[in-house]
């Protein structure tokens, strides 16, 4: 079985990816080339415009704003991956009491658009907590989300087969998620 998504391309085809290829890269090149010369005919490159970049209190700056980017990614990127492997086993619950507050969160946080949750949290929490945490609770729920309904697919993409064979091997639910299923979904 193939892993390809397309035909193979025979030589004419080979022959006009090549020339596209290549006419692409030398536009690329151009516009690039046309960038750098416009900047430089009109003084961009001056060391002047270029100072903030090397003063000691703007460095302290763009350092400690780059500081707390990569925090809030962490947190987030842990937050979520929590949030959406519980939530994403719980859209599948046999218990409706699991299974439709899982689906009503997932479905809720992945329709607001990220900007607007992150806003209204901020405005919800203004003077009550730090500046940051709105921001990584607004990125948990919404890529949560999203990661819930990916392991969610993920666990029922696991061939049926596989499943059965677990059940047979005397497993219970939970190990067959835990053993079976989710590695499956996750890698």
């Amino acid at each position: 079985m193939s892993t390809l998504l397309f035909d193979v391309p025979g030589p004419r085809a080979r022959r006009r990816n090549r020339i596209l290829s290549v006419v692409t890269v030398v536009v690329v090149a151009a516009l690039l080339g046309f960038v750098v010369w416009r900047f430089a005919s009109t003084g961009q490159f001056a060391a002047d415009l270029w100072e903030v970049f090397v003063t000691p209190a703007y460095v302290e700056f763009i350092l400690e704003g780059l500081y707390y980017t990569i925090l809030a990614a962490v947190m987030a990127i842990a937050g979520a991956l929590l949030f959406g492997v519980l939530f994403g086993i719980g859209k599948l619950s046999d218990h409706a009491w699991v299974r439709v507050p899982c689906w009503v969160v997932v479905e809720f946080f992945r329709a607001v658009p990220l900007v607007i949750l992150i806003t209204y949290l901020w405005a919800l929490y203004r003077f009550q907590i730090e500046l940051l945490a709105p921001l990584v609770i607004g990125l948990i729920l919404y890529n949560g989300s999203v990661l819930a309904e990916t392991v969610r697919a993920g666990i029922n993409a696991v061939p049926k087969g596989q499943v059965e064979a677990a059940y047979a091997l005397g497993m219970r639910k939970n190990a067959v998620m835990r053993i079976v299923q989710l590695p499956q979904a996750i890698k």
